[in-house]
């Protein structure tokens, strides 16, 4: 799986570090196994609903933006579109 896959769980389990909730903790949270988070962070292969239960126990949520280089994604990022 991509690199981008990876850093997307090293950012959830990162932020969860940084406010107290080490790895074996999230996991427990969100409902899947010590091993099997070890596992997608090696891989970085995961179902949506798992990376958003890991999400949110760490205390985050998954939005998806425009890409930058996307002719009106300032304008949605700053709110001037609605």
């Amino acid at each position: 799986m991509s690199d981008a896959s990876i850093q997307i769980i090293e950012d959830i389990v990162d932020y969860a570090r940084k406010n107290g909730v080490a790895a074996r903790k999230l996991a427990e949270i969100a409902g899947v196994t010590e091993t099997s988070l070890s596992r997608l962070r090696k891989n970085g292969r995961y179902h949506s609903d798992t990376l958003f239960s890991l999400a949110q126990a760490a205390g985050m949520k998954i939005v998806v933006m425009p890409a930058a280089d996307n002719e009106h994604a300032e304008n949605i990022i700053d709110g001037g579109f609605f």
